[in-house]
């Protein structure tokens, strides 16, 4: 029999990165990027041999808009709140001048008034022309 009559099928399995020797004996390395992943969470770039590799280790650019954005994000929510806190600060302030002024007022309207009546004559007697003396004496001085 010639070898070109038989069919050999390899049924050993390699982990990833690896593919059956030749003769199916063992496993080979063929891709290190995918079996060992050596540049962690950069990209991988196999080189010209199966264990040659680049590492592109630039910034992943969803992760750095993500992080952008969370900042942009904590930064508006820091200037609203300060913005509610001082308009909170603001209406304190506003209703405390409100219930002073209210307490200054109701005080006023119960103090009693300085103000007196003159009293004007109906009559002659001798006690209204002692008062109606008095009165003018009073203005005079």
């Amino acid at each position: 029999m010639s070898a070109n009559n038989c069919l050999c099928l390899c049924s050993l399995s390699c982990d990833r990165g690896y593919t059956p020797s030749a003769n199916c004996t063992s496993c080979v390395l063929t891709n290190i990027c995918e079996a060992s992943n050596p540049c962690g969470t950069a990209d991988c770039s196999l080189g010209s041999q199966p264990d040659q590799y680049i590492c592109y280790c630039a910034a992943n650019t969803s992760n750095t808009q993500s992080q952008s954005l969370s900042a942009s994000i904590i930064a508006i929510i820091t200037v609203l709140s300060l913005i509610i806190a001082v308009c909170i600060a603001l209406i304190v302030v506003l209703v405390v001048v409100v219930v002073i002024n209210n307490k200054k007022q109701k005080q006023q309207l119960q103090q009693p008034s300085h103000d007196y009546d003159i009293i004007c004559p109906t009559a002659s007697d001798p006690v209204t022309q002692t008062n109606q003396a008095y009165q003018v004496g009073r203005q005079l001085f």
